[in-house]
């Protein structure tokens, strides 16, 4: 059983990771290429694969989920429909996502997980026996069927990923440290994404670092069918990334978006190529925070920057995988699903 105090301290850095999302242009050409250790171990989870859709399509109406001053919204593409969906001045969320048909709108808080009907308005506990999370992200089954999170209960209270059926509120844990290597058995577990068409579950384990230390991670990609846990990034390999912040697979699973920080804490965007485990710095720069959470195709990126000091300023762009900035987009708040 993981201590109670690495888990109080673990919600505490991510939420005020989370907050923090952003972008910045940049020419990643002069920017160092680092390879990652690779390594398997299994997993036992005896379910089969999800169903599979297609990537994101979008166009002028295209609904997206967006997060501004604590509130979420949905928004068109092109700036118009904005709808609040949750105001968060009195109970901020630490995750919430969209459901793939933009139908659904789930959401954590106070130990419980709610999903709205974006159609109806109806607002629905899916269920009560949690006891806690240590963050990271809440994410969709391309089918909507299930909802994945890292979670713990009374019957099993160390931290792991949680995959719950939204119809009955069944919980079963994919992940924990009964299945994973040595490093994340003894550390901390936490959910980063689930993949488009719903075969891998990316999370990473770490250790809770000092103040301005580089943080102990290692970010790893679940496969369903093969029923293992495959290592795609230890932190102690590289240099580049400090701090770990989220990350997003892309549409085909080749690429792996990441939002962290190196020496220097300002955000930046992070690219690992998951064929030759290659990591590559997209953004740079002392004056804007920048991340990036939605994958628009294999090749491009919804990109979020935020300036730092006076006068203050943020904008919404689509970014490309060697982090030049394609468009300009006409919305306020960052990007979530």
């Amino acid at each position: 059983m993981k201590n109670l105090y690495y888990i109080i301290s673990g919600v505490l850095l991510i939420t005020s990771i989370v907050i923090v999302g952003n972008l910045m242009k940049s020419n990643s050409d002069s920017l160092p290429s680092i390879p990652a250790e690779q390594a398997t171990t299994n997993s036992r989870l005896q379910e089969s694969a999800p169903v599979i859709t297609a990537p994101i399509s979008l166009n002028d109406k295209t609904k997206l989920l967006i997060n501004e001053q604590r509130d979420y919204y949905t928004v068109n593409l092109d700036g118009t429909d904005k709808t609040l969906v949750y105001s968060g001045e009195n109970f901020p969320l630490a995750m919430a996502s969209l459901s793939p048909t933009a139908t659904k709108f789930a959401y954590f808080n106070d130990n419980s997980i709610y999903v709205q009907d974006l159609q109806t308005g109806e607002t629905v506990i899916i269920n009560k026996e949690i006891i806690g999370s240590i963050g990271g992200q809440i994410r969709w089954s391309p089918d909507e069927a299930m909802l994945a999170l890292t979670c713990a209960t009374e019957q099993h209270p160390s931290s792991g990923v949680c995959l719950i059926n939204i119809q009955n509120g069944d919980i079963t844990f994919l992940i924990d440290e009964t299945n994973t290597d040595d490093f994340c058995s003894t550390n901390l577990i936490e959910l980063m994404d689930w993949s488009v068409d719903g075969s891998k579950i990316i999370y990473n384990c770490f250790i809770v670092p000092e103040k301005r230390h580089k943080q102990d991670f290692v970010i790893y990609v679940y496969n369903f069918n093969e029923k293992t846990s495959t290592r795609v990034l230890d932190g102690a390999s590289q240099n580049l990334i400090w701090q770990i912040h989220s990350a997003s697979v892309s549409p085909n699973n080749d690429l792996l978006l990441l939002n962290g920080a190196g020496e220097n804490p300002i955000a930046q965007i992070f690219l690992l190529n998951l064929s030759d485990n290659t990591l590559k710095q997209l953004t740079q720069g002392i004056d804007y925070h920048s991340s990036a959470v939605l994958w628009i195709d294999n090749q491009t990126f919804f990109a979020h920057r935020e300036l730092i000091h006076e006068p203050y300023f943020e904008a919404n762009s689509m970014m490309d995988v060697n982090g030049e900035n394609k468009s300009d987009l006409e919305i306020q708040g960052v990007i979530v699903k």
